[in-house]
């Protein structure tokens, strides 16, 4: 129950609620969120792509529930939307946020 009260001391009591909340779960558990909420949303440009990472390894014979990324992580699909997609290779799997991305430079090694 609020107490009646000016506009800035209702958003006081809010800024110590909401602090009681947070800290009630650890950091990572809240940089978990962060990471699950921002790979849920859908993407306006996906910066890296899984194909460009070490831990990618694809299968052409694999069956429905084969998991291309060696760090088991969920990945996201995105198919061309037209043939300019096509050409500038702007499909395939991504995820928007990866804390086990080991980018891979143009000979197919690890960067350093």
């Amino acid at each position: 129950m609020h107490k009646s009260g000016t506009g800035w001391e209702l958003v006081r009591e809010f800024r110590l609620n909401t602090r009681k909340v947070l800290q009630q779960f650890t950091t990572a558990e809240l940089l978990e969120e962060v990471a699950r909420r921002a790979n849920a949303a859908e993407p306006e440009e996906i910066r890296h792509w899984c194909e460009e990472c070490q831990n990618f390894e694809p299968k052409t014979d694999a069956d429905d529930r084969y998991n291309p990324c060696t760090k088991k992580h969920r990945l996201r699909y995105r198919a061309p939307r037209d043939w300019s997609e096509v050409v500038e290779e702007r499909y395939g799997f991504f995820r928007l946020v990866c804390s086990d991305r080991d980018p891979v430079n143009g000979t197919g090694e690890a960067q350093v």
